[in-house]
């Protein structure tokens, strides 16, 4: 695929890029849009890139079945996009399998690792696909509904998070965690 289809492209084309997120409850932590918007950023993801998928949540039920598709995938030589049971949710693709794991690729890590899915996106057919620049005007078109998104229970976006995040500062709500709480840290242990 073209090379334009970087971090970047995606973090803009999901809103990643133009929205600030919190969480109202620390241990809940919200990383950024996609990370709570799921489903959302996949599609307009997707859309961008001008591909169909697949996107599969994990169940007792279908995971026998979802591990030989990722197996026929990875026969085929095409990836397939997880999300893992770690404590950030994490995205990762699977690249290969033995008899007893599938291994992941990780953000820059240059070894596969064994880990556990809790969601997949397997890639289907091509469609038609935006030029990039009909991609970006949609992105940057959305923003506006990005950032007067209403709050939810657990989350506020834009302006209202912002507010939220600054207004965190004067309450005791971080009180009830150790220093050395993982919730502190999005990138491993201290």
């Amino acid at each position: 695929e073209s090379a334009e289809y970087d971090y970047w492209f995606f973090s803009g084309i999901t809103g990643d890029s133009f929205l600030q997120v919190y969480s109202k409850q620390p241990e809940k932590m919200a990383l950024c849009y996609s990370h709570i918007m799921t489903d959302s950023a996949v599609k307009k993801a997707f859309d961008a890139c001008g591909y169909d998928y697949d996107y599969c949540k994990t169940t007792a039920e279908n995971r026998q079945k979802l591990d030989q598709r990722i197996r026929e995938y990875i026969d085929r030589n095409v990836p397939v996009i997880a999300r893992l049971d770690d404590t950030f949710a994490s995205f990762s693709l699977i690249c290969g399998y033995d008899e007893t794991n599938f291994y992941f690729i990780m953000g820059e890590d240059a070894v596969p690792k064994p880990y556990r899915y809790d969601q997949l996106i397997f890639i289907k057919d091509k469609k038609e696909k935006p030029t990039l620049a009909e991609a970006y005007k949609n992105a940057v078109m959305s923003i506006p509904f990005l950032l007067t998104m209403p709050e939810t229970e657990q989350y506020s976006f834009g302006k209202k998070a912002f507010m939220d995040w600054a207004d965190s500062f004067r309450s005791d709500i971080f009180q009830r965690y150790p220093l050395n709480d993982k919730v502190w840290y999005t990138h491993g242990s201290p």
